[in-house]
């Protein structure tokens, strides 16, 4: 099996109402669709999104310049393509458009490598169970009054699910706690609840927030503080008892 061709599409698909996080307002989710054809029909899939299609053709250019690395390559040999392409992406760096071009090939020829072998993935990495949990994140957001949050609690009940994320990050962490309570109430004990804050506090708010979450038997706060904030994270980790989650 040989990639004949690298083929791409971008899309744009706008959400029905804004969405709002701590450090975000989205109004549509843009994606780069990725196609690796091949001379024996099948066809590898993947793609690259990015909130608002903020820089969506910077990320169609860097994959399709790739093109010389994995036309008329074997999707088999993926760590040579990837070796290929990591070398040639060392004057740029490693990080944002260039590692998520090369993510998006190498997802691409695993796609080809499991439908040529007419199995998941999971089974030719090494399977150890057929099913996992899964929790609603697609809601609960920052935007949302408490009753919205209720309603769509219970939507995501309905749905089946037995986990969900409620976001949080307002300035007064007083308004979080009563958002996630109403939840919690809304739900029962039973149901496992997660919090998501998008990086948007300092050391002290998280911990001060953290410590009022306890209450309410969250599963994990997750991104409390920036990702970069190492000293941060470990600060508020050390003083609380919840988990700290990284997104």
């Amino acid at each position: 099996m040989k990639i004949t061709t690298l083929k791409t599409r971008l899309t744009d698909v706008p959400f029905a109402n804004p969405i709002t996080t701590a450090i975000h307002n989205m109004r549509s989710v843009g994606c780069l669709l990725v196609y690796l054809e091949t001379d024996v029909g099948l066809v590898g899939q993947s793609y690259i999104f990015t909130l608002n299609a903020v820089r969506l053709k910077a990320f169609d250019e860097m994959v399709r310049g790739f093109s010389h690395r994995i036309v008329g390559q074997d999707p088999h040999y993926v760590t040579a393509i990837n070796s290929a392409i990591w070398s040639e992406i060392n004057p740029t760096g490693y990080a944002g458009v260039t590692i998520s071009a090369l993510s998006a090939l190498d997802t691409a020829c695993w796609d080809l490598i499991g439908k040529s072998a007419d199995r998941p993935l999971h089974h030719l990495f090494g399977a150890c169970r057929d099913r996992i949990r899964t929790y609603a994140s697609g809601g609960l957001w920052l935007s949302q009054n408490i009753d919205e949050l209720v309603n769509e609690a219970a939507t995501f009940l309905d749905q089946g699910f037995r986990a969900m994320k409620v976001r949080v990050g307002k300035a007064d962490p007083r308004e979080d706690f009563e958002r996630v309570r109403a939840v919690r109430e809304a739900v029962g004990p039973s149901i496992e609840l997660l919090a998501d804050a998008n990086q948007a506090l300092t050391p002290k708010q998280a911990i001060r927030l953290g410590r009022m979450l306890e209450e309410l038997d969250i599963g994990w706060l997750e991104e409390p503080v920036s990702v970069h904030d190492l000293v941060g994270q470990a600060e508020v980790r050390n003083a609380l008892d919840l988990t700290i989650a990284s997104g």
